[in-house]
């Protein structure tokens, strides 16, 4: 009994010191917070997707009828954690004669509260694990919290992307601290809440097989973290006796899904609207015709994981130290996350963020002056995308009439596809470029570890 009260205090003053960090932190670059904030808070009660907006203001009116969030044609796509957000912003907002605002609003300000910690989280997490940082504070907040990217993501369309990769985060501290269990719980509320994070489970089995000279504790890792998930998932449809085949086809029908946004499947379907070479015109043929593509991503993540199991070969190898093991962990999320970019069905331009943070991280690391400007470059090319793929003013619906947006939107939507393609074209050529220097990153750290032997 008393073990356990001291273990918690013990946490409360670890939560109470990082509070107290976070706050210097912000304190000492209070411009760059304050105009972040003010953007994303000042577009954030007018401002949503309308399709992911309704669904989410719909989720939350179900669930306070106690009623399945799943029931309706267009619900939630993934399990009912993040659910429970939108359940209490719509209670909250249901309260005011302007709730469609204040229910934007709130669905956005846990995800600025994220946005603000995750620079200083990530830095924090850098020093405790003594890996050296050549870029100053300043800098790597401004880059950070000042993406137009991630304000977007956040401050307009309300998309809980790095809050997902915080957790993901969180869960390797956890980890490396010995605590599994709770690692594995966290990093599935990671993958409750987007889904996507899943593949990001490869880097854990990698890294943990690794650190621990164990292939055995990566695999019983992995197990661990699906059980929860899937517990966290079907739980809520044994409590309230909802129907259970509504999350078994939610969970079924994201891992294959068509063909769509930033996915280069989807730009050689859109260049074949436009050019019409026989081999292009085949190649989508195939395309559509072999929905097994869409498991395209499993089976390369799978694959991924085993190879580098076996390179790494954790039964021949010493004991790493937390600065190796950190930037081993880094490597392989970026890896998976790069590899899953070049070959999923279907990647909407939220789903970049995550992926660009890491890219820019590994970069500031390195120094790599070259990578942190392609990050940004990165960010610039999905926003565009963005502008064209609603269009832009369709974020704007709350407030405005449809045939205003309309209106706004006509310069945007001339040539839409065909400018969609050579953008997403232009942004798999950077995916590509991040595949192959975070694989040859990956390499001299192999050639290290071996010298650890």
């Amino acid at each position: 009994m008393e073990m356990g009260i001291s273990v918690a205090y013990d946490k409360s003053r670890e939560v109470k010191r990082m509070l107290k960090e976070w706050i210097t932190f912000l304190k000492k670059h209070w411009i760059i917070a304050l105009v972040g904030t003010a953007i994303r808070l000042a577009f954030a009660p007018f401002t949503g997707h309308p399709y992911d907006m309704n669904i989410w203001l719909v989720t939350g009116k179900l669930l306070a009828s106690g009623k399945s969030p799943y029931s309706p044609y267009d619900h939630l796509g993934q399990p009912i954690v993040y659910g429970l957000w939108m359940l209490i912003s719509y209670l909250f907002a249901n309260q005011f004669a302007q709730s469609g605002l204040v229910f934007a609003f709130l669905m956005k300000l846990p995800l600025v509260l994220t946005d603000l910690f995750l620079p200083y989280y990530i830095l924090q997490q850098i020093r405790k694990h003594s890996v050296t940082i050549q870029m100053d504070e300043r800098t790597f907040f401004t880059f950070l919290f000042l993406n137009p990217l991630g304000i977007l993501v956040t401050g307009f369309w309300a998309m809980p992307d790095m809050l997902a990769l915080l957790l993901v985060l969180v869960s390797y501290d956890l980890f490396i601290r010995g605590k599994d269990i709770p690692a594995a719980i966290i990093l599935a509320i990671s993958i409750s809440i987007k889904l996507y994070p899943a593949i990001l489970l490869a880097a854990f089995v990698i890294t943990i097989t690794r650190y621990r000279t164990s292939l055995k504790a990566g695999i019983q890792f992995g197990i661990l973290t699906v059980i929860f998930f899937l517990v966290g998932s079907y739980l809520p449809f044994f409590i309230f006796g909802w129907n259970q085949s509504e999350i078994t086809g939610v969970l079924t029908a994201q891992t294959n899904r068509n063909y769509g946004t930033l996915s280069p499947f989807h730009v050689l379907i859109l260049l074949s609207y436009y050019y019409r070479p026989r081999i292009l015109l085949r190649v989508v043929f195939f395309m559509e015709h072999n929905r097994w593509i869409g498991f395209a991503w499993a089976f390369t993540i799978a694959l991924y994981t085993l190879f580098m199991v076996l390179v790494l070969k954790p039964w021949e190898k010493k004991k790493m130290t937390n600065p190796e093991t950190y930037i081993l962990f880094l490597t392989s999320l970026l890896i998976a996350y790069t590899l899953w970019l070049t070959v999923a069905t279907w990647i909407s331009e939220q789903n970049t963020i995550a992926w660009i943070t890491l890219f820019f991280v590994q970069a500031a690391l390195d120094n790599d002056r070259k990578g942190i400007w392609i990050s940004y470059f990165a960010s610039m090319i999905v926003l565009l995308f963005a502008t064209f793929n609603l269009p832009f003013f369709g974020f704007f619906y709350l407030v405005l009439s449809p045939d205003q947006i309309k209106r706004m939107n006509l310069p945007l939507a001339k040539n839409r596809n065909l400018r969609l393609a050579y953008i997403a074209l232009s942004f798999f050529l950077v995916v590509i470029f991040v595949l192959q220097n975070s694989i040859r990153k990956m390499i001299k750290l192999n050639w290290y570890l071996k010298k650890l032997t």
